[in-house]
């Protein structure tokens, strides 16, 4: 059976949540994106081969907090467009995310944009960029700001270099 190229980009795009979402996907999660690919998020072009290292901090940083910690990211509506080797999507994005005290609550919503590329014969990411909608986001607790400000630094130290 062969699987179109509509179907491999839709694969691409459901296993981003997947390896996003699970602690132990990180080289996983490095593959689903082009050699020189780049994951935009907050305005910020984090380089594909970074995210290995990113993905190691969060997780560090999520096991440090109360449990049960976390979040998943649900996406649907793919607009898929492709012109032979290169492609486009527009997705739709909705996180929920959970907290000891509340359980599952709604995080927030977005749009990813991206810019796909056929690669040794698998689509990945050359470009994924979120757009978060403004006044989405559940209320912001102060122990979510904390981690969100952690998140932000370790981030910016690790796209310079410097250790955490």
């Amino acid at each position: 059976m062969t699987i179109s190229d509509y179907d491999q980009i839709r694969n691409l795009i459901a296993r981003y949540s997947h390896y996003a979402d699970d602690d132990d996907r990180s080289q996983e999660y490095r593959a689903l994106f082009a050699r020189d690919g780049v994951l935009v998020e907050g305005g910020v072009s984090l380089p594909a081969d970074r995210l290995p290292l990113l993905r190691q901090l969060y997780c560090e940083l999520k096991k440090q907090q109360p449990q049960p910690f976390g979040a998943k990211h649900l996406q649907m509506n793919s607009a898929i467009e492709i012109e032979g080797d290169t492609a486009t999507a527009v997705t739709d994005l909705l996180t929920i995310q959970v907290r000891p005290e509340e359980g599952w609550t709604l995080g927030g919503a977005g749009q990813y944009v991206d810019d796909l590329v056929r690669e040794e014969g698998q689509w990945r990411f050359k470009r994924r960029e979120v757009h978060w909608y403004k006044g989405t986001s559940a209320r912001v607790k102060s122990d979510d700001m904390a981690f969100n400000q952690t998140l932000a630094l370790m981030i910016k130290n690790a796209m310079s270099g410097e250790s955490t």
